[in-house]
């Protein structure tokens, strides 16, 4: 998982320099740094808990949680103007 969110991240800080005003970089870096901390943080417990409730609930969440990650990448994705 954590060898999958390394190769991925380059690819989100990227993506986040196309969508921002060079003068909001450090912000959004910032912006983005926190939100993946706090996300490694919350997430082990809340895995932990719905692992308690049922082994097997954490596939439909994930893929409900994968499906939402494309759509918001899909929405936000920047297009080439005609």
């Amino acid at each position: 998982m954590l060898g999958g969110f390394r190769a991925a991240r380059p690819m989100f800080m990227a993506q986040a320099r196309d969508l921002v005003h060079e003068s909001q970089m450090g912000l959004t870096y910032g912006t983005m740094e926190t939100v993946t901390s706090i996300i490694f943080i919350l997430t082990p417990p809340l895995a932990g808990f719905l692992f308690e409730i049922d082994p097997f609930i954490l596939y439909p969440i994930s893929i409900g949680l994968i499906l939402i990650s494309i759509i918001i990448s899909y929405i936000f994705s920047p297009r080439k103007e005609n």
